[in-house]
């Protein structure tokens, strides 16, 4: 999933907004600070280092070797590690999945469970970034809970929507982002969200409201 300009943009994006401290608080207000955490899908590993920097005992882990050396780079923490989740033997008290994938499918939700001491804080996209109009096909938000509740698991969740606007140098830039993200088939949807600003650095802005649901889900041990 990532290159070097999704790279780039991400870690511009985390640079210039509030997004990820806000995202920070969102999660930790649901985990105690004497709870463990194993996080997975880590990306540029941005709540791993903030957890961190919250008092958290975090292990972060992704598969893409250059994600994590960026996480690294930049926060010059030990705390994330180059793996495929489903290799991950490693237990703790709070799984953490930030955006990863789906727990409908195959037996993920028992082998992310199988990690967890407590509980997992899931956290799955609504894919709504501008409006719902241009809503993608993968807001798998009702799926998901009629999951958990089928198999009788206990769980609760909450809605968020938190604002995490791309900043780019060019009118170029922003064609190079959205044909990236949305294809060039969406281009000429997407481009009216790429609004002119007085700032020279950045010039152009991709409004991009990100909405999400919190599953807090809870481990049964037996």
């Amino acid at each position: 999933w990532w290159n070097e300009d999704r790279i780039l943009w991400y870690e511009r994006a985390s640079e210039t907004t509030d997004f990820q401290e806000k995202l920070s608080k969102i999660i930790a207000s649901k985990i105690s600070t004497e709870e463990s955490i194993l996080e997975l899908g880590t990306g540029l590993g941005y709540q791993g280092e903030l957890l961190h920097k919250r008092g958290y005992s975090i292990v972060s882990y992704d598969i893409d070797n250059e994600a994590i050396s960026r996480a690294k780079s930049r926060s010059g923490l030990d705390i994330f590690k180059v793996s495929d989740w489903k290799d991950v033997k490693e237990r703790r008290d709070t799984l953490l999945a930030v955006f990863f994938g789906r727990i409908t499918e195959e037996d993920n939700l028992d082998n992310l469970l199988s990690l967890a001491n407590k509980h997992l804080i899931y956290i799955q996209s609504c894919h709504r970034g501008q409006n719902e109009n241009l809503r993608k096909k993968g807001d798998n938000t009702e799926r998901t809970i009629e999951y958990l509740k089928a198999r009788g698991i206990s769980f609760e969740y909450e809605e968020h929507r938190l604002s995490f606007p791309q900043k780019l140098e060019s009118r170029e830039e922003a064609i190079r982002f959205i044909v990236s993200f949305y294809g060039s088939e969406k281009l000429d949807e997407y481009l009216k969200y790429a609004i002119e600003t007085e700032d020279e650095r950045y010039p152009i802005e991709f409004r991009n409201d990100k909405e999400f649901i919190l599953f807090d889900i809870k481990k049964e041990n037996k």
